[in-house]
C-alpha cells in the first residue's frame, strides 16, 4: 500500500481529515513533535512541491478548529502541536513514519 492510498483511506473515515492535505500536515506536526508554520511549510514542500500560503493557513485553521492541532507561543510566531486521539495516531502512524525520514524524528507515534 502506498502512502497516498493510506492517506485517502484515513480521509474518508475522519470528516475533519476529509482533505488529504490535512492528514499530511497533521502527520508532519506529529513527526516534528511541535512546529512553526514555516517548518510545516518547508517539510510539506520538500516532499510535495509548493503550497500556496493561503491554502496552508486554511488547512491549519481547520485542524485547529477541530482541536487536532493546538497553537501556543506568540501571535507573530505560533508553534503548533498535535492533539490526536490514540486511535487516530495508530491509524496515521504509517504516514508519520514516512515524514520522519524528512524531519529526523523518533519512530514512535
Amino acid at each position: 500500500m502506498n502512502i497516498e492510498s493510506t492517506v485517502e483511506r484515513i480521509a474518508k473515515k475522519h470528516e475533519a481529515l476529509s482533505n488529504p492535505i490535512r492528514i499530511h500536515l497533521l502527520s508532519i506536526v506529529i513527526a516534528l513533535e511541535e512546529a512553526s508554520w514555516s517548518k510545516i511549510k518547508a517539510v510539506f514542500e520538500r516532499v510535495h512541491g509548493g503550497i500556496n500560503p493561503n491554502t496552508l493557513a486554511f488547512h491549519i485553521k481547520k485542524l485547529l478548529k477541530c482541536n487536532l492541532l493546538l497553537k501556543y507561543g506568540s501571535v507573530e510566531s505560533p508553534i503548533y502541536k498535535a492533539n490526536v486521539p490514540k486511535e487516530l495516531k495508530r491509524e496515521i502512524e504509517e504516514v508519520v513514519k514516512f515524514y520522519r525520514q524528512f524531519v529526523g524524528g523518533s519512530d514512535e507515534c
